[in-house]
């Protein structure tokens, strides 16, 4: 059932599931681990909606038998849902759970895919000033420090315009 860890029930076909599984990944194309195992998770979430789908589908079949006239009344599918309203509710609360399940792993992915480009750039940015700094800090030694500075600069941080990063002292 829904809280089984058991994906595929023994009913269900094992290929359907990884045809849904391949389909989703070669859809969403996963960069990263985490990326991948959020869709795996999608599409177990799917697969249970699904499974809850046929549930449902099972659950009014049952309560519909045609009349005498061949055709089907409401009143079997009301007394249906009168005697087994439980279960009904407990199909359509798992069909939320997984629908909810698929939405929160599907946002979860775009907010991930979101930040990816957002932290290439912020790492890129800060090699960039790393790389400015040490730059700054070898122009100094190599004008004023030779010889007294022998263990890295000890002037931090270089700011654009102190006299460290100029080569000017200060008088």
């Amino acid at each position: 059932g829904m809280r089984s860890k058991l994906v595929v029930l023994p009913d269900e076909d094992e290929a359907e599931f990884e045809a849904l599984r391949a389909a989703l990944l070669e859809e969403l194309a996963p960069a990263t681990r985490k990326e991948r195992a959020l869709v795996e998770t999608m599409a177990v979430w799917m697969w249970k909606r699904e499974r809850m789908h046929r549930l449902e589908t099972e659950f009014w079949t049952r309560g519909m038998k045609p009349g005498p006239d061949g055709k089907v009344s409401a009143t079997p599918m009301a007394d249906m849902l009168c005697t087994h309203g439980k279960e009904f509710s407990s199909i359509l609360r798992y069909m939320s759970q997984a629908s909810r399940g698929v939405e929160k792993a599907e946002k979860e992915l775009r907010e991930l895919r979101f930040q990816r480009p957002l932290q290439r750039r912020r790492g890129r940015l800060q090699r960039k000033l790393r790389n400015s700094r040490l730059r700054r800090c070898f122009r100094a030694r190599s004008l004023r420090h030779v010889g007294r500075d022998r263990g890295g600069c000890r002037h931090a941080p270089h700011e654009p315009g102190d006299e460290h990063a100029t080569g000017r002292e200060q008088q």
